[in-house]
Parts: structure tokens; sequence; C-alpha cells
């Protein structure tokens, strides 16, 4: 019997100083796992699939919440989920169309093939994984699962520095086109200089051109560090001015990436507030380059406070995820953070740094930070 993916929203409640979240986070991180985790785009945390419950219908369960009667739970047949909502055929046959920010989470069936791609991933085995993937799409005919897997499969393949050819997953997709969807945030973007990106120049060199704004925005991010940075500029420049709501915040946040060295307290705070737009699957990237301007301006314990965010709050996110775990745990190694902790009598910050270079081997291996930490020990 195939098992059912559940999508609970997670709360995450934050300690009343940053040294004390700190701390939290590695707790949190430890309690984490990698069962089916994915965000449905609804809400601004990830949902943590749980594959230990059991279907006993074909049948699918939405959760939803109104002002008036809180939490309900629906059950019938998933129609459609896009940009529009989740379209859902009630038990009685009537078709009830749900908006997006209405949705808690989702109750839905995988097939086995689907489930040993999950087991593949959480043991480490992302390849075999990615596969598995592909072989659960093809025998999958729920179009809206089929887009599900797609966007799982563009996150793996973002995850071990295969830019270019997520990329070209993302954009043969259905929803590349549709910021609104739930699985646009998928979209395989760079947020910090990589060497993995120089086998995606060609194409980005194209995209910027097209007219696509999916597109324009995958290459200016290529090649934003590059020998390209002008053309990828003054794309996103253009973007920056979108009417679309998504697209356009996206790309301001790219900009950002060349201010992190120059942005002073007041900037950083402006991006901190304008982040506060975007669905939360997609600030992964912007709060990498926020932790980022902090820890030039100085202010370690921001730093590391944001750069455990990704890790924390949207795991899917793996490469950012991955950077910003070894971003914190060296700032915690080299000791530039508060020295509150220490004095109240807590961990040393070099258990603390150990403790999230694990948390990296154990969670996301096929990162090369995850190598460089196995080459140094």
């Amino acid at each position: 019997m195939a098992r059912v993916l559940s999508y609970p929203s997670p709360k995450v409640i934050f300690a009343e100083t940053m040294w004390q979240f700190v701390l939290g986070a590695i707790m949190v991180l430890w309690s984490l796992t990698l069962d089916a985790a994915f965000s449905n785009g609804y809400g601004s945390e990830p949902l943590t699939g749980n594959s230990e419950r059991q279907a006993v219908d074909d049948s699918d369960i939405v959760e939803i919440v109104s002002s008036q009667q809180g939490i309900q739970r629906l059950r019938g047949l998933i129609v459609d989920v896009s940009g529009e909502g989740l379209v859902l055929q009630l038990t009685d046959r009537s078709v009830r169309k749900i908006s997006p920010d209405q949705v808690v989470g989702i109750e839905t069936r995988y097939s086995s093939t689907f489930w040993d791609s999950q087991q593949a991933i959480e043991q480490g085995r992302i390849d075999e994984g990615i596969q598995l993937l592909f072989a659960a799409r093809k025998e999958e005919s729920r179009s809206w699962v089929r887009r599900d897997i797609t966007a799982r499969i563009v996150r793996l393949l973002h995850s071990r520095g295969q830019y270019a050819e997520a990329a070209r997953e993302f954009l043969a997709s259905d929803f590349a086109a549709d910021a609104r969807s739930p699985y646009w945030s998928c979209i395989p973007l760079a947020w910090f200089p990589d060497m993995s990106l120089s086998a995606a120049v060609q194409d980005a060199t194209s995209w910027v051109i097209s007219g696509r704004p999916e597109q324009q925005l995958l290459g200016a991010s290529y090649l934003l560090d590059g020998s390209g940075q002008a053309q990828a500029v003054a794309v996103l420049e253009q973007l920056r001015l979108s009417p679309n709501r998504v697209v356009a915040l996206v790309a301001a946040a790219q900009l950002w990436r060349r201010e992190i060295q120059t942005a002073d307290k007041t900037r950083i705070i402006e991006w901190e507030k304008a982040i506060e737009d975007l669905p939360g699957p997609l600030r992964p990237g912007p709060s990498y380059v926020i932790a980022s301007a902090w820890r030039t301006l100085g202010d370690f314990e921001k730093a590391i406070l944001i750069y455990l965010k990704p890790p924390i709050l949207w795991p899917e996110s793996r490469r950012i995820a991955a950077r910003c775990l070894w971003e914190a745990a060296n700032l915690l190694e080299k000791g530039q953070s508060t020295t509150a902790g220490r004095s109240a009598g807590t961990t040393s910050p070099q258990w603390q740094a150990d403790a999230l270079y694990q948390e990296l081997l154990k969670r996301f291996p096929e990162s090369p930070w995850a190598n460089q930490i196995s080459k140094d020990k």
C-alpha cells in the first residue's frame, strides 16, 4: 500500500535573545529529519512530510483555515494545484476552489518508487534519489503531483551544483511562467559565487535576452558575479520594475548581492523588511545575502541568527541551507560571536561549530562544503 505524505506546517518560536536562538537552533537541527521535507509554497514555513501514515482509501485531505471556523479538514480528490489555488472535488462530487492563503496542509498518496527516492535521499544517495524521482514522475498520472516531483528534482539538481540541468528542468515545467505557483519557489537561482556556474554561462547568456522573465531572472543570477555582470545588472534592474510582485522582489534581492560589502545598517534593515513580502520558500537566498551583509558589517550575532534560518525553516533549498550552515559554523569556530553564551556557562562556540558541521555532513552530504569538512577532518 502506498504511504501518505502529510504536510503539517511547523511553527518556530524564537527565543528572547539571539544567542539563545543560536543554541536552540542547533538543538532544532538535531531534531530535524529529511523524511519527505518539502514546502507547498502556500505558507511561510517548510512543510515536513510524515511517511508513517497509511492511506485507508484513495482520497486526499486538505487542511484549510478560515477566520470563522478555524482549521478544517476537507476530504476528496485534488484536481489541481496552481497559482490560482487548489481545486478539490469533495466526496459529494461538488467542486471547491480554495485560495492559496487558506491552504494549511495537504495529505496525499505517493507511489512506492517515490518513497524509495525519499529513502535514498535520506541516506545520502542523492544521484539515485534523483533517478528514482524521474521514474516516479513518469509513472504518476496526476498533473499536480508531477509538478511536485519536478520541483523536488530541480531542488536536488541545484543542490549538486548542476545549475544548467536544474534550470532546464525548471524552464520545461508547466509552472515556470507562474510565479504564484507553489512550485515556482524551486527556481534554481544563484545567490553566491559558485564554481559550478561555469557550465551554465552559455545558456545564461541566451536566457537574459529572452522575453521570458523567469529565463531572464535565472540567466542574470548566473552572470552576476562574472564577466557578464553589466548585462545581468541591466536585466535585473528591468525585472525589479516588473508588475509581478514576486519577480520584482526576487530581482531586487539579486541586486543586493552587489552591496554585501558596502551596505550600512539602515540598508540591511530595509532588506529584512522587504523579504517579508516574499513567500517563505523564496526567502533562503535573500536571507543568505542579508546574513552576509551583517557579517561584513561586523554584527556576527545577527549574521549567525539569519544564516541558521534557511536550514531550519527552508531545508528543501538544500544548496543554500548547506552554505548557510557552513558560514554559521565558520563564524562560531573563529570566535566571531557574542561572548554572552560563554559568560552564562553555556556550551562553547567551538562545540556549537562542530555540531553545525556534523549537521551539514549528515543532512547535505552532496554539498561541496560537506566534502570540504570531510577533507579537513
